[in-house]
């Protein structure tokens, strides 16, 4: 081979290959792949997952004349001592015929009402389509959450919300009509069915609860802070009387028995008698319900406790609800939710002067995240409130002392989750 053309293939391949070395060198310290994520505000809250008994001052309300049983009141309203439960019909077809006239009845009223309103009141177009939408909002939203009796109001609402927009918009005068179809309606019920042969009555004040479970005696109410572990392993449901049809609970203060940990009763101890504990049921109820824990019962410090948690937060679902899987939240923390992958130990410097005014620097190696600050990366010590199995919660204003030069991460600060050889002041593109 020709010497000057070997000359010019090797200086042509290491030519490429400096220039292939120096590419590398620039795309790896220029073009690192850097992955962020915005720093956001949330509030979470640390809880304890166990299971629980409800036990609340309950009494049945007992039935003496034979028939079928129609309820006048839905499970969850209060009533009066002496205040009508139910009634008691001969047979299902007269039960059903009046339960279909309280309800025509109850359309009659509803439509005069409006009507009258109509022409007494002054109700824009755009206020009664603004109704429409809330209240439907509310409907699917009460149906998504399984709270039906609440949605069966809502459904009334809407009903009467779409009759007063016929009216305005002219699509009917009145609802006479309707009104006269309505009760010619119920005038063949009553006569086609007979009244009622007895009436039943709360034999005290309270909450009424149509179903009966077995447990409402199973636990002393007056001595609920007395239940030990050895208790409450042994609770089990008592025989419910024949005639049962329903029962009072008789008053406001409720309670919930659960068995925790040794370890979770010593986190519990720190909040007893403490307000902002919450308890929530999530196979009974999706609301959050306030809570004080009254007694931690326990053998000894080594042992599975049962704790005490008094409620008086009534509604139609937890009215029935027994048995149940509880999550105890026991304190709320409100920061910047920062991705575990984010955490890095690495050196922060603080400057200072001394007594005789002299400047001074010292670092320390911390625990941070990475912050991308346009092209250049900073590294900021953070002061974690709380951890989660992929997350931490971080004070962006923890108390004076806490960090060790007094900076620390930012609301919607990028903090680096991925990225190659990160340090501080390194810049990237």
């Amino acid at each position: 081979m020709d010497k000057l053309l070997f000359k010019r293939i090797l200086v042509g391949a290491l030519t490429a290959l400096i220039l292939i070395y120096v590419i590398y060198l620039f795309f790896s310290a220029n073009f690192n792949v850097i992955q962020t994520e915005n720093a956001v505000q949330v509030t979470v809250t640390d809880k304890i997952y166990s299971e629980g008994i409800i036990i609340r001052n309950e009494e049945f309300i007992e039935n003496e004349t034979k028939g079928y049983v129609t309820y006048e009141i839905a499970d969850g309203a209060d009533i009066k001592a002496d205040g009508i439960v139910a009634k008691v019909y001969d047979n299902s077809t007269d039960a059903v015929a009046r339960q279909e006239i309280e309800s025509i009845e109850e359309q009659i009223e509803n439509l005069t009402n409006l009507t009258s309103s109509y022409y007494s009141e002054s109700t824009g177009l755009d206020v009664v389509d603004n109704q429409l939408n809330n209240q439907l909002i509310s409907f699917l939203g009460n149906i998504n959450k399984c709270m039906f009796t609440t949605s069966e109001n809502d459904l009334n609402d809407l009903l009467s919300s779409i009759n007063k927009r016929q009216l305005i918009t002219g699509q009917v005068i009145d609802f006479s009509e309707k009104i006269s179809e309505l009760r010619e309606e119920k005038q063949n019920l009553e006569n086609s069915s007979s009244e009622s042969i007895g009436t039943i009555k709360s034999p005290t004040a309270g909450y009424f609860v149509s179903v009966n479970d077995g447990f409402e005696n199973s636990v002393d109410y007056a001595k609920i802070t007395e239940l030990s572990v050895e208790d409450y392993d042994n609770i089990k449901a008592d025989k419910v009387p024949e005639n049962a049809i329903g029962k009072i609970i008789k008053n406001l203060n409720w309670y919930v028995a659960c068995k925790v940990s040794a370890e979770d009763a010593l986190n519990l101890s720190f909040f007893e008698n403490e307000d902002g504990v919450t308890v929530e049921m999530p196979f009974s109820s999706t609301e959050s319900i306030p809570a004080k824990i009254i007694k931690i019962n326990q053998k000894d410090s080594n042992s599975d406790a049962v704790v005490i948690f008094e409620c008086n937060y009534m509604n139609s679902d937890l009215a029935d609800s027994r048995k149940e899987s509880v999550e105890i939240g026991i304190q709320e923390f409100t920061g910047l939710r920062i991705n575990k992958q984010a955490l890095h130990d690495d050196y922060v410097t603080k400057y200072s002067e001394d007594e005789d005014g002299n400047s001074k620097e010292e670092t320390k190696k911390v625990q941070g995240v990475y912050v991308l600050h346009g092209s250049e990366i900073q590294f900021k010590e953070v002061s974690i409130m709380y951890s989660g199995s992929d997350y931490v919660i971080c004070n962006p204003n923890p108390d004076d002392n806490v960090l060790f030069n007094g900076e620390t991460v930012q609301l919607y600060d990028k903090v680096v989750t991925q990225g190659d050889k990160l340090y501080d002041g390194k810049i990237v593109s």
